[in-house]
């Protein structure tokens, strides 16, 4: 019998215990969720700020479609669907990625698809195409220029700087453990910023690039950041938009962007090492 009322004892501790625990965890959780309800616009980017300058690596996928709606018709209909996934290693100034794209001249144009890797170290850059085994490699002024390019596209840097910018309007809200910041009215500074983004998209798709003084965003712009409410790290960045824009200075020409950058892994990643076949070459 005292065996039976103390097993019965115990299990009303234990039910209690659970019961204490649960209810704590609950609250925790609500005050938690309160208090990243209550954040404002200006402290998440403040904080997203200084956690992207502390980062030390992370890797990202960037997946840019571009299509030529012009009616100019020797470009009509050109395209390019460009897919990266990349490692960056900040603190060793390190970059490697893999690359899937598709290229289309014009509307009748069948396309073309390569994929490759690259990697960026120091000041040199080995590069090859996955379908064969040559590796080519760059250094100098020219290494240096397309890896400043790659860096502006990959890096969330840039980013951050324009989203702090007190003259872009944000509307935020708060779900699933995300803030989800909408851009409601862009600066001056931020549309100039958009305009280089986009060349170098074009660039890297291998597509024409406009004169920067003639870009001209229409009113249909998009663009969403959404942050980890934990850990201020940014997970996405996504932006579609159509362009007109000169191209030589001469021919008037009108794309939709639409481009989405993930981040994940941070500080995770494995060191970025050259193959020894690529250093070999």
């Amino acid at each position: 019998m005292k065996k039976k009322s103390r097993l019965y004892f115990w299990t009303i501790v234990l039910v209690v215990m659970l019961v204490g625990c649960n209810t704590v965890s609950k609250s925790s959780k609500d005050k938690s969720a309160q208090a990243n309800q209550n954040e404002t616009i200006e402290n998440v980017l403040k904080k997203v700020s200084d956690r992207q300058s502390n980062q030390k690596s992370f890797s990202t996928a960037l997946d840019t479609k571009v299509e030529i709606t012009s009616t100019n018709q020797k470009n009509k209909g050109a395209s390019s669907d460009n897919q990266v996934k990349a490692t960056i290693d900040k603190e060793a100034d390190r970059i490697y990625f893999k690359q899937t794209s598709e290229k289309k001249e014009n509307q009748s144009d069948k396309g073309t698809t390569f994929e490759g890797e690259v990697y960026f170290v120091d000041d040199e850059i080995y590069s090859r195409l996955l379908s064969e085994q040559n590796w080519q490699k760059m250094n100098g002024q020219e290494a240096i220029l397309a890896k400043s390019k790659i860096t502006f596209l990959l890096y969330m840097g840039e980013y951050v700087k324009q989203l702090e910018n007190p003259k872009n309007s944000f509307e935020m809200e708060y779900k699933d453990n995300q803030y989800v910041l909408t851009l409601k009215k862009p600066s001056d500074d931020f549309i100039r910023f958009l305009g280089d983004y986009v060349n170098n998209q074009l660039e890297v798709g291998e597509l024409y690039t406009f004169e920067s003084s003639s870009m001209r965003f229409k009113n249909d712009l998009k663009f969403f950041v959404t942050v980890d409410s934990s850990t201020f790290d940014i997970k996405n960045i996504t932006l579609k938009t159509t362009v007109n824009g000169k191209v030589d200075n001469i021919t008037e020409e009108t794309i939709e962007i639409s481009s989405r950058a993930s981040y994940s892994d941070f500080d995770k990643t494995e060191a970025i090492e050259v193959p020894q076949e690529a250093k070999s070459k």
